[in-house]
């Protein structure tokens, strides 16, 4: 995401990053330079564009964090994407309540189109400002971010949990319920979680929303459920589903 400020106005705010690489250090901000307008929004630009971006000065990339009072969103949800808005609407009127949880009407819930808020809404808006800010920034938008993050071993791996690595390098695994052991490999990410185990390389960890499409369209039921859901003040552990028949563990 990246954002072209300008010097006036207010309303919605976003954070967005301000480094040596996008902007040209000026010393410190004036009350008039804390919140700029924004006066242009771009989600994802191909990377030439984004190259271009970054070699005008013109531009900070967005931190994707954003704060504005839930009535101002509501109203710039209810004009750029009117079909949204609706859904929503409709889903919470037909809520239902669970002990302490209250549920949007699951049905109506499915009915509302997919899109993020930086493409309903941050693209179109007039309405944004952003405030520049310059710290230790990672996105951790996908496993293979948490290499940059975490304590590695001498071999450059990340392990989390029970893990027995040999041989390997600059590998992200991480074991949730047992002994993940691993020989001769690098640059590969393995996520063994109690219902699904991931392995992907790293450069192509991102893609998992390949794999979660795949999912949804097979109505896979490591998609519809999760492992361990909560209702009616029980929490169902799933365990196994074998000939039509589903065992679950309830406390």
């Amino acid at each position: 995401m990246f954002v072209s400020p300008s010097n006036s106005g207010n309303n919605q705010v976003s954070p967005n990053i301000e480094d040596d690489t996008f902007l040209p250090p000026t010393g410190p901000p004036d009350a008039d330079q804390v919140l700029r307008r924004v006066s242009q929004f771009v989600e994802k630009p191909s990377h030439a564009v984004a190259k271009a971006y970054l070699a005008s000065g013109e531009y900070v990339w967005n931190s994707g964090i954003f704060m504005f009072q839930s009535a101002t969103y509501l109203e710039a949800l209810k004009r750029y994407r009117e079909d949204i808005y609706s859904a929503c609407v409709k889903a919470w009127q037909g809520k239902s309540q669970d002990m302490d949880f209250l549920r949007p009407a699951p049905a109506l819930f499915d009915q509302c189109p997919a899109e993020s808020i930086d493409y309903a809404v941050m693209e179109k808006t007039d309405n944004a400002l952003m405030m520049a800010m310059n710290p230790k920034w990672n996105d951790v938008g996908s496993w293979s971010a948490l290499l940059d993050l975490l304590p590695k071993t001498p071999e450059g791996n990340v392990q989390v949990g029970d893990v027995m690595a040999l041989k390997s390098t600059n590998n992200y695994i991480h074991a949730e319920q047992k002994l993940v052991a691993t020989l001769g490999i690098k640059d590969l990410v393995i996520v063994d979680t109690k219902d699904a185990l991931l392995v992907a390389h790293r450069d192509h960890v991102e893609d998992v929303k390949q794999l979660v499409d795949q999912l949804k369209s097979g109505q896979r039921s490591e998609y519809l459920h999760h492992q361990r859901s909560t209702a009616h003040g029980a929490t169902t552990t799933r365990w196994i589903k074998v000939n039509g028949f589903r065992l679950n563990e309830l406390r």
